[in-house]
């Protein structure tokens, strides 16, 4: 299973409660307020790099990715091939609702570029929802994290299973992710 250390987020503070969670923390102790309009955080848990306009443009090959916010509680990922208007990255159907938060750029030996996609919930998020997409050359999605989670209460975690599969097959690594806003 891949972890991340952290998840950026997109004009929003993100505590790791529960997915589904539309609520902030109840009750935040007096180190977790934040000043502003900003919902209050516990940073023992995570990395908050609120950011209200973010952007992110990534080459992958010959082709540039760019994740964009759509709104305060969602994000999406184009494709753009040299030549071609860009085109919205297809999400995996399982994971409907979710929203884009970083992207990466993995190689094969014979020099193949495949695009990763991290998906997650916006503003909130949660402890377990850490999707990956696996996207061609041409930006076609080559996964669908069906179902989204795999096991049961405390040991539900994201379905990657054909992710993890997929590098395997072609030979790639898990690549460094980039988030908007860092």
């Amino acid at each position: 299973m891949i972890h991340l250390a952290r998840i950026a987020t997109l004009g929003a503070a993100v505590s790791l409660s529960a997915c589904g969670s539309t609520e902030p923390p109840a009750t935040p102790s007096p180190s977790t307020t934040t000043g502003g309009n900003a919902p209050a955080v516990d940073h023992t848990q995570m990395t908050v790099e609120p950011d209200t306009a973010s952007a992110l443009s990534l080459r992958c090959g010959n082709a540039v990715a760019d994740l964009h916010s759509t709104g305060p509680t969602s994000a999406q990922a184009s494709f753009t091939l040299p030549g071609e208007p860009a085109h919205a990255l297809a999400i995996p159907e399982a994971l409907a609702g979710y929203s884009a938060l970083g992207m990466g750029c993995t190689t094969a030996a014979d020099g193949t570029s495949f695009l990763v996609v991290q998906y997650g919930e916006l503003p909130y998020g949660c402890q377990f929802c850490e999707w990956y997409a696996l996207y061609d050359s041409q930006g076609q999605l080559l996964t669908q994290n069906t179902p989204a989670l795999l096991g049961e209460g405390e040991q539900r975690q994201p379905n990657n299973q054909q992710y993890e599969a997929l590098l395997a097959q072609h030979g790639l690594q898990h690549p460094a992710m980039e988030f908007a806003g860092q």
